[in-house]
């Protein structure tokens, strides 16, 4: 018994280590631009106001819920195919659909600026109408952005990638601190990161040129509508199950400022905003090399993926388990030394909501790899749906007048509900594979 525990350990050991070589650089690429976000909190929590985030919270989950849309998800499938002509095919839709995505929203402004009917006034986030026009290009630049990641990974441009994903980090973080001294009446947090958006786009059409990376020649409207139709699940399921997800946090956000007010949805953002950046280094730097090997494993050896989906969930589970420990005790000392003592709720509301949190970002995010790689999305949407609808439904029917007890209920339910739902893809692997 004991030499198959060590056996096991020994395995989700060699699969993570060999992610981290496959990815390496990519990984500590990720490690170091969250290092760059993080060590400028101290900076960034001292000059903006409680509400400033507040705001600049509700900006980000905003323009999230409307790129949802750019690529229609196609960028998620240049990771599959091995052909030229697929891969050009796809990211030539992507940029497409961003750009068409761009323009309607565009055309959807317009409408309500110049129709006398609709009233900007009466849109219920007032404290985002000064920066509602930064709206329209937010679907190309995370269309952009998305598209170059999966290229990146694809053509083992890993290093180049690297630069990218630190650059682009970097760029923020310099251009959300100058605007703080030069407009400090504005919010800089929100133009600072649309201007580094911005500036992104065109370092990767620089990259595209210097390598090499596209050809559009060969492509013909016939090879992009069969290429649109092999991969309609991208648009027709992934979509709506990344629309639910942060739809429903927008919600969120928008139920904890009507119900707590908006300092307390400022401490609240912060908190999610100090959770993810931990968990999410995990989940980016393994998502889209464990995707390339999963979808490399289908109808050669079906068992090896189901231990490929054992390995990842224990692997992450033990993963996590010590980060929320460590997060959990170290926060009441890091906290209020990193971020000032305004922001010392946050120490409560980190310890409130970590463990179901984290077990969202990194396991639930890399288990639904999984179904998605077999085209299969569209059987755990309606668990996905239940799983971020859990805390908007308990802050809309339920809240408590203190908001920690809605919290409570929220990592209680959630977090059970996040366990059944490894457990059925587990048996659903079982049963699709006839083990």
């Amino acid at each position: 018994m004991i030499t198959r525990v060590n056996a096991f350990i020994k395995q989700v050991f060699y699969l993570f280590i060999k992610g981290f070589n496959v990815g390496g650089k990519l990984f500590f690429a990720t490690i170091f631009a969250q290092l760059i976000s993080f060590s400028a909190y101290p900076i960034i929590a001292r000059i903006y106001e409680v509400e400033m985030f507040a705001v600049y919270s509700l900006f980000i989950s905003v323009v999230t819920v409307i790129s949802c849309f750019a690529t229609a998800k196609y960028s998620w499938a240049i990771l599959l195919p091995d052909d030229e002509e697929s891969i050009n095919g796809l990211v030539f839709l992507s940029i497409a659909v961003a750009a068409l995505c761009s323009a309607v929203i565009v055309c959807l402004i317009l409408l309500f600026y110049f129709n006398n009917k609709f009233s900007l006034a009466n849109i219920s986030f007032a404290s985002l109408l000064p920066f509602l026009f930064l709206f329209p290009f937010y679907p190309f630049i995370y269309g952009v952005q998305e598209v170059h990641r999966s290229l990146m990974v694809i053509r083992k441009k890993i290093a180049e990638l690297s630069q990218f994903v630190v650059f682009s980090a970097i760029l923020t973080v310099l251009l959300q601190i100058l605007l703080a001294y030069i407009f400090p009446e504005g919010n800089g947090l929100i133009v600072g990161v649309f201007l580094s958006g911005l500036l992104s786009v065109f370092y990767a059409f620089w990259q595209y040129k210097k390598y090499q990376l596209l050809s559009f020649r060969s492509l013909s409207k016939k090879i992009v509508r069969k290429i649109a139709k092999k991969y309609i699940e991208f648009p027709l399921i992934t979509t709506p199950i990344m629309l639910s997800n942060y739809f429903f946090f927008l919600l969120t956000l928008s139920l904890v400022a009507s119900n707590y007010g908006t300092f307390i949805l400022g401490m609240f953002s912060m908190a999610y905003k100090l959770i993810q950046l931990p968990f999410s280094l995990v989940e980016k730097s393994m998502s889209d090399i464990l995707c390339r090997k999963i979808s490399h494993r289908l109808n050669t050896n079906n068992r090896d993926v189901l231990r490929i989906y054992v390995l990842v969930v224990v692997g992450l589970l033990v993963v996590s388990l010590i980060a929320i420990m460590a997060i959990y005790y170290l926060s009441p000392v890091v906290i209020p030394i990193l971020l000032g003592d305004k922001w010392l709720e946050v120490v409560n509301m980190v310890r409130s909501i970590i463990f179901p949190l984290a077990l969202t970002i990194i396991v639930i995010n890399m288990v639904m790899l999984f179904p998605m790689v077999h085209k299969k999305q569209y059987l755990f949407l309606p668990f996905k749906l239940m799983l971020d609808s859990i805390l908007p439904i308990l802050l809309f029917f339920f809240a408590s007048e203190n908001i920690y007890d809605t919290l409570s209920s929220f990592a209680i339910i959630s977090s059970l509900f996040s366990i059944v739902l490894i457990v059925v893809i587990y048996f659903w692997l079982l049963r699709i594979y006839k083990i």
